[in-house]
């Protein structure tokens, strides 16, 4: 909407010649934006053209590509020196109010990131509405109404959902914390309300929680609109050394790796053969997640080790981590963000380093751990293998 005030003679797009069935009839507004009073014809069929061959991209959910091919298909198409004239300038002011209007979306994205930051780094605190607008300059009468509009839930239940979640990662995976104890330290005044708000939450009492984790209901429970953060990556290119690991494969939806994790945490405090504090702990991702079917995704959870692995009942094995050239980036804050540190790296840093890539998988080594280690605070090293 923000190109339509380029236009000072814009008119209404009426039925296409292209017939009643056209992406002109069907897409009056975008038409709108490139039909100028007394335009050719032939300028209203290169823009009906023009959208037929960019609709698949849209209908992909892909819009930059979606504008991309409109723009290529409108600007080289088959028609005369003085419609193209015209139409170069529309184009020209419409691509103008589209960066305009991205640039105004990114200076928003900004500042809901800078109070989302400020929310996971404050959690043990108390949080008020009126030092969050502060911190990015919101109005205190409509933030309740941006907030949940921009990320899916109000801010109280979203500052209650982190909680919960910092507190399920200990009742899940430290059983020797208390969970009256959990409670009281994720600022619930007493265990009783803290039991209820879990249980609205996840479907379960901690305790049941504790026991067996449904982490499926879990994982759908943390599903926001998080603006995605354009993260400006280091790289560093390093020599890995050959490692030894004890794996915990993963093997289907992402949603059920917590429980993978869980069992190899187990694993690691009975036999004490991979130490957390003395041994690294690394992440082997074989599969996008985005991308890839769930039953069919892979993951290897690992924690480094200097002996043989005897038999187990935790189905954990051996295997190495191949040594040689990587690339490294460092990952600061949640697991659940780490894609935004690794996209850089395929889409930006790859192509312009000239490196090619070796037949080995994606892994992280955790500098720290949940759940010892609030969730802001996590550092995680991507690497890449190189050839």
């Amino acid at each position: 909407m923000a190109a339509a005030s380029a236009f000072s003679s814009v008119r209404p797009a009426a039925q296409s010649e292209s017939g009643s069935g056209s992406v002109c009839a069907r897409y009056p507004l975008s038409i709108s934006l490139l039909l100028v009073r007394g335009a050719p014809a032939g300028l209203s069929f290169a823009v009906d053209a023009g959208l037929q061959a960019a609709l698949s991209w849209k209908k992909a959910g892909r819009p930059p590509e979606f504008r991309a091919a409109f723009f290529c298909h409108v600007e080289n198409a088959a028609i005369s020196d003085r419609i193209r004239g015209r139409l170069s300038r529309i184009v020209r002011r419409v691509k103008q109010g589209v960066k305009m209007n991205e640039s105004k979306q990114s200076a928003y994205a900004k500042r809901f990131n800078k109070v989302l930051d400020y929310i996971e780094r404050h959690l043990d605190d108390p949080l008020s509405v009126a030092q969050l607008c502060q911190v990015a300059h919101f109005s205190k009468f409509h933030f309740h109404r941006q907030f949940a509009d921009y990320i899916g839930i109000n801010v109280a239940r979203y500052i209650v959902l982190l909680r919960l979640k910092q507190a399920s990662y200990r009742i899940a995976f430290d059983p020797k914390v208390k969970i009256v104890d959990i409670a009281l330290n994720a600022g619930f005044e007493t265990p009783e309300s803290f039991a209820r708000a879990f249980r609205h939450s996840f479907g379960q009492s901690p305790s049941e929680f504790r026991k067996n984790p449904d982490w499926s209901r879990w994982h759908a429970v943390y599903q926001f609109r998080l603006p995605e953060r354009n993260t400006v990556v280091n790289v560093d290119l390093v020599d890995f050394e050959t490692t030894r690991i004890a794996v915990k494969e993963h093997r289907g939806p992402v949603e059920q790796l917590n429980a993978a994790i869980g069992c190899f945490i187990e694993w690691r405090k009975e036999t004490g053969l991979s130490p957390k504090d003395s041994r690294r702990t690394f992440g082997i991702v074989y599969d996008n997640p985005d991308t890839t079917e769930p039953s069919l995704f892979r993951f290897d959870i690992a924690g480094e080790i200097r002996e043989t692995i005897p038999d187990n009942a935790y189905g954990i094995i051996e295997k190495n981590i191949p040594g040689g050239r990587c690339a490294r980036v460092r990952h600061l804050g949640s697991h659940s963000r780490i894609a935004e540190s690794i996209y850089p790296l395929y889409r930006d840093w790859l192509p312009a380093s000239g490196e090619e890539l070796r037949d080995y998988p994606l892994f992280f080594h955790y500098l720290n751990l949940l759940p010892a280690t609030p969730e802001a605070e996590l550092v995680t090293d991507i690497y890449l293998p190189l050839a």
